[in-house]
């Protein structure tokens, strides 16, 4: 469970069973990020206008039991989740080949779910599953085993499901309408106790904390200053209303626990995940085919921007709609649609919530002009249709692989591999390779479809050197003798 990237720390916030490390200052649960990083980062800066309704009175009044009142619509719908883990020790190939693997360490850890549907459905962060081997969700004194629908890596999302029916689904909230000093609370189980709620006010929005992990990945954290500590990743951050407007996910603190900063991903985007993950396994992204980066004085000067509001381009891909469409390097997108494009964020949020083949209106500008463009966008393999991914699951290795779409292959600069999806115990796991791996080749063949690492991992001799790239994107060789 432990992970550490140069001198960043990830530390899990699901439960005082996940052990973790630290440098100089925490984001529980995910990399560590210095807090002077965090100043840097341009947040984005919006004058909020009250809502009224016609006699001029606020449309978020504060009553004297307004927070008892969202306590009892939303507590009921935060559920609590404990996962188990097969730790990692050291296996002898033949060991494993023939199934006499070593004693068994089971490993526990814990976090917080919310019930998003009445048939069963729970939105998590991926965190708080990832890698586990079995999924308790406890509701009340009814206690759940999981089976895991799918998970997004890129939002720190993941979606389960368990076998009852009548379970009191939360509302959802628009996160979108969420204003600056909005009153919130956060439910959720910290330090393994349960249905605990804290409140607070949304500090700020559209922060990017460098945190999710994948290709594309997706980051408009809401903040707040509801106290949030370990336990309570995966549940709710809610409005007086009761409305879900955030899944809590992260807290910025020196020793791990909360200090004043808790960040939750907005709703309009966890809707959208779990919609996608229920439907179709995968979350289906859209891809305009650009990198874009916040606008910063360093970036300013590199290339020589004329404007400070808006997502910068930095890279157009090859094969895109960015590219048909003529987009460069040093381009300021403003606006999606009838969507304001403020900041990376901003541009973040709104592709996320667009779907392959969709048509869309860009506007851009380049120095003192600028430009509107219509494009469709594609998948993560270049087509605007459904993304449907091709796996294999291998009984032998205990794992499931994915091949890589081509998109992704161009961001890695490589030809072939192929992505471990899911790892159930077996030699991957046990020689500490993690989900989201990329395999490129075995003793130096090359991995083309997803069924031929358990082909040539069964017909090769002697040793095993693996050519691997990192779920962080790390060109790495692994090697080891059986």
């Amino acid at each position: 469970m432990k992970k550490v990237i140069g001198n960043i720390a990830i530390a899990l916030l699901a439960g005082m069973g996940g052990s973790f490390l630290y440098t100089h200052y925490f984001f529980t649960p995910a990399q560590n990020l210095v807090e002077s990083n965090t100043a840097t980062n341009p947040t984005q800066t919006v004058v909020y206008q009250a809502r009224y309704d016609s006699n001029g009175q606020s449309s978020l009044p504060l009553k004297d039991d307004a927070f008892v009142q969202a306590s009892a619509l939303a507590t009921p719908s935060v559920v609590y989740i404990k996962t188990y883990y097969e730790g990692r020790q050291a296996v002898d190939y033949w060991d494993w080949f023939f199934g006499y693997g070593g004693q068994s360490n089971i490993e526990l850890s814990s976090g917080s779910g919310i019930i998003v549907s009445p048939d069963g459905y729970i939105l998590t962060n991926n965190h708080v599953i990832d890698d586990a081997q079995r999924i308790e969700v406890i509701h009340g004194k009814n206690s759940y085993v999981a089976r895991l629908v799918g998970t997004d890596a890129s939002t720190d999302l993941a979606v389960l499901k368990v076998e009852a029916q009548n379970l009191p689904a939360i509302r959802w909230g628009r996160s979108s309408e969420v204003q600056i000093g909005e009153w919130v609370l956060a439910v959720g189980n910290p330090f393994n106790l349960t249905s605990t709620v804290t409140a607070g006010i949304v500090s700020a929005k559209g922060r990017r904390l460098h945190l999710n992990k994948g290709q594309f990945p997706i980051e408009s954290f809401i903040q707040t200053d509801a106290p949030i500590n370990p336990g309570n990743s995966g549940g709710a951050l809610v409005n007086l209303r009761g409305e879900l407007i955030g899944v809590n996910t992260a807290i910025l603190s020196k020793h791990g626990s909360y200090v004043g900063y808790g960040f939750a991903v907005p709703s309009d985007i966890a809707k959208r995940v779990y919609e996608d993950l229920r439907r179709y396994g995968i979350v289906q992204k859209a891809v305009l085919g650009v990198e874009a980066e916040e606008i910063t004085p360093e970036l300013v000067k590199k290339l020589n921007l004329k404007h400070t509001e808006g997502a910068a381009v930095v890279d157009v891909w090859k094969g895109t709609p960015a590219e048909s469409i003529g987009l460069e390097v040093g381009d300021i997108i403003t606006q999606i649609n009838d969507t304001p494009i403020r900041s990376l964020a901003d541009y973040e949020e709104t592709i996320n919530l667009l779907s392959p083949g969709d048509q869309v209106k860009l506007y851009f500008r380049r120095g003192n002009q600028r430009y509107e463009k219509s494009t469709q966008l594609v998948n993560i393999d270049g087509k605007p249709t459904v993304y449907k991914p091709y796996v294999y699951q291998s009984t032998k290795l205990k794992a499931v692989f994915e091949a890589i779409p081509s998109l992704e292959r161009k961001r890695y600069g490589i030809p072939n591999g192929v992505k471990i999806k899911e790892l159930q115990g077996g030699l991957f796991y046990h020689l500490g390779l993690k989900e989201g791996t990329i395999i490129v080749r075995i003793n130096n063949i090359e991995i083309e479809k997803p069924e031929e690492v358990e082909k040539v991992i069964e017909r090769v001799a002697g040793g095993i050197v693996m050519d691997i790239i990192t779920p962080e994107g790390v060109p790495y060789r692994v090697q080891f003798r059986y």
